[in-house]
């Protein structure tokens, strides 16, 4: 029968599985990474200072041997290297950006969430988190940080994600995976030795008896792990024709919905338990579909038999710093034993002054006094000191290679880590230091790329973690705050968000709706970007000093100086009207509610004179069309010419007070709107619009008038024919010239009176 896997044993509902299937978990870890944690703890010693093997230093400290003990220097030269590389993943800092993906996504509900996970980042201090992880993975080959909820104080239900950083990375075990992040891991456990004392007030129903002195407990500590677990769970899913696919539980939601295609899927779910060597303390279901435990790797390579080794710098420089320090070892005591310089003179010279000679090597004795004379009256020459023996060239040449062993091992020459070279200018000092870090640069893309792994995480928990209609605080590029509401119910992944007038004010955004992926940028921090930006400014400044007046209040918007950002404010307002248009993510401008009203009114205004203009056109168009019917009744046509002209009269009248009307409130409008700079903007906009509305109304009343006089001569004219048409008439002969009868003709009586 096959043995069961970690994860069956996990499926069952036994705190004795539970236990059982973490302990198995933590077992497995330790014996599959036997190799690399060796060797990452010899790394990690060998950087505190413990350089000598244990062997080589004792006997050098031997106390018994002949001559005392020998010295055994650590001169040092790893952590400058790693520090360097640390320190340059602080200065570029991994910057995770939001992308939408399909359709239904959105771009300002992706910066939404890209304003989010900075905020995360900022509340969490991420950076620690990242930095920590990065520096374990640069000097023993692998670290780890993890992403979990809180609550947002003690009286909320609201929750808030955080990233922590794991300060010892031998504290977790990550289940079997080939992904340098560990997100194709299927189970893990983190686990801390708590002191009992501490055990008994954070868990005070837990038991804590019967630990055996095992590695989970003794007498005074106990082991408290987390066990997390990836279980598969078979669903049935469903195509709906607008493209939203559905599981059965939610489309019971909508049992008259048509499915367009259904198949069944297989969705990862993680489960997480606290548990000690006696029980299971607390279990929970986490959100998404990974394990919030996210791995940073430093040198990764395959080994012949499949096994994965990994290491970081220190260890492919301790054979080259063992070795520089066995050479200072050995110049020191090529040093220390070499003879110092002697004194040589005539015995009767130092007769009587034997003890100062003998001692002048080893004190400071400003006068040395000798015998000038012999015993017979003889001059005698003064003691002279004989120069010491140099130190040999292959001393000094042994020591510069063993430095140089170092540098090798690591790529990173001396002026890559700030040694003077011959290089001046500064592009030039720059390429030597990139040149130096290229060799080292796997280091900060590989926690890049567990950034990257950390924001998928990310995207996929917001949307579940933020479930109910609140407003997020959201941190631009720039370090900015703000603000944006969130309502998952909505249907739209942005709608606008409207006051109690109708009016837009902002966007509302639902984060569940459209699919987002993830991307990482890295480069220097925006504080130094807006540095190296304002240098650029200044220079372009002084080149063209007109632009001062264009681009001045973004220069000293750049500027880290006390004030700037007052004097970028005051230059912004200087600019001409047509930049001064509302920078994207400002909205709209905010109009004061009685200015709002006022053009409402206005706005009615205008709709009544159009809307009477329309009816005297209409007017004119009847009396058109009952001129035209050429038996029309005289009296019922000058009804309608009086009814022309009163209308006339009367809509003239009514437009007259109408305009009077909007020139008095544009006045009141301009007025009030002077209180503030902002209204006065808005009041400015609202008299272009009334200007333009007025001149409408003019060309109305022009057009109109001018209709009515035409109107007005074809009525006369039409009452002319239509008075002669009606007139009492008589058939008379018509004769020629010669005055012979042609014909007859119809003709009023008036005419042939």
């Amino acid at each position: 029968m096959a043995k069961k896997s970690t994860a069956e044993k996990a499926d069952g509902k036994k705190d004795s599985d539970i236990i059982s299937a973490a302990k198995d978990c933590l077992e497995k870890f330790q014996s599959r990474e036997s190799d690399n944690i060796r060797r990452a703890e010899d790394a990690i010693r060998f950087r505190a200072g413990e350089q000598w093997p244990d062997g080589i230093k004792r006997d050098r400290e031997d106390q018994s041997q002949d001559g005392g003990p020998r010295p055994c220097p650590v001169l040092d030269k790893t952590n400058q290297y790693v520090r360097q590389v640390i320190n340059e993943e602080r200065q570029n800092r991994a910057a995770i950006k939001v992308r939408p993906v399909d359709d239904k996504s959105d771009k300002d509900v992706a910066e939404v969430l890209t304003g989010i996970i900075r905020h995360i980042e900022d509340s969490s201090n991420a950076l620690d988190a990242y930095t920590t992880a990065g520096e374990h993975a640069i000097d023993g080959g692998w670290g780890f940080f993890r992403i979990v909820t809180e609550y947002c104080d003690d009286l909320s239900f609201d929750q808030d994600i955080r990233i922590k950083r794991i300060p010892n990375r031998f504290s977790v075990a990550l289940g079997p995976h080939t992904e340098p992040d560990g997100s194709d891991a299927k189970e893990a456990v983190v686990w801390e030795d708590v002191p009992i004392d501490t055990f008994k007030a954070q868990y005070p129903k837990a038991k804590v008896d019967g630990f055996d002195n095992d590695d989970w407990g003794d007498d005074e500590t106990v082991r408290v792990a987390e066990y997390f677990i990836v279980k598969p769970e078979t669903v049935k899913i469903h195509l709906l024709p607008d493209g939203s696919v559905l599981t059965d539980e939610e489309l019971q939601q909508f049992p008259d919905a048509p499915v367009l295609q259904s198949r069944t899927t297989s969705i990862n779910r993680v489960k997480w338990y606290k548990i000690t060597a006696q029980e299971v303390i607390d279990t929970k279901d986490i959100v998404g579909k990974y394990i919030p435990i996210i791995k940073v790797i430093g040198n990764e390579l395959v080994m012949p038999d499949g096994k994965i080794r990994l290491s970081g710098m220190i260890e492919q420089m301790m054979d080259p710093q063992r070795l520089h320090n066995y050479a200072h070892a050995g110049f020191i005591e090529h040093v220390a034993l070499a003879p110092r310089s002697p004194w040589v003179a005539a015995s009767e010279a130092v007769k009587g002054y034997e003890d100062d000679y003998s001692q002048a090597n080893r004190r400071n004795i400003t006068l040395l006094p000798f015998n000038h004379l012999d015993d017979a009256g003889n001059p005698l020459p003064s003691p002279q000191r004989t120069p010491p023996a140099g130190i040999s060239p292959g001393w000094q040449q042994m020591l510069a290679n063993t430095e140089h062993g170092i540098e090798a091992s690591v790529g990173m020459y001396g002026a890559s880590v700030g040694a003077k070279s011959q290089e001046k200018s500064g592009i030039a000092l720059q390429e030597q230091k990139s040149q130096g870090m290229v060799g080292n640069f796997h280091f900060p893309d590989n926690l890049s790329r567990s950034i990257q792994h950390c924001g998928r995480i990310l995207v996929e928990w917001i949307p579940k973690i933020y479930d109910t209609a609140r407003v997020a605080r959201i941190i631009g590029e720039d370090a900015t705050v703000n603000t944006a509401y969130l309502d998952p119910d909505q249907e739209m992944a942005v709608s606008p968000r409207l006051d109690q007038m109708g009016q837009k004010i902002g966007l509302i955004y639902n984060l569940n709706i459209g699919k987002y992926d993830v991307t990482v940028s890295t480069g220097p921090s925006y504080s130094t970007k807006r540095q190296e930006a304002f240098d650029t400014q200044t220079q372009i400044i002084q080149a063209r000093p007109d632009l001062m007046n264009v681009i001045g209040d973004i220069v000293f918007s750049n500027m880290d100086a006390p004030g700037a950002d007052k004097i970028s404010d005051r230059l912004k307002k200087m600019l001409p009207p047509q930049l001064q248009e509302p920078e994207e993510g400002e909205g709209e401008p905010q109009i004061d509610p009685r200015m709002r009203a006022m053009m409402a009114q206005i706005e009615q205004a205008g709709m009544e004179i159009a809307q009477r203009g329309q009816m005297l056109q209409q007017a004119q168009a009847e009396i058109e069309k009952q001129a035209m019917e050429v038996g029309a009744d005289k009296t019922e046509l000058d009804a309608a010419k009086v009814k022309l002209e009163s209308e006339r009269k009367v809509f003239m009248a009514e437009a007259a007070t109408k305009m009077l009307q909007i020139e008095n409130a544009s006045l009141k409008l301009m007025h009030e709107g002077q209180e503030t700079e902002q209204e006065i903007n808005n009041a400015s906009e609202i008299a272009q619009a009334l200007a333009v509305l007025a001149e409408t109304v003019n060309q109305l009343l022009s057009s109109t008038a001018q209709n009515a006089e035409i109107m007005a001569a074809a009525v006369n004219a039409m009452a002319g024919v239509t008075d002669a048409v009606s007139r009492p008439k008589k058939t008379v002969l018509v004769f020629d010239d010669a005055g012979n009868p042609v014909g007859t003709e119809t003709v009023p009586f008036e005419t042939m009176q």
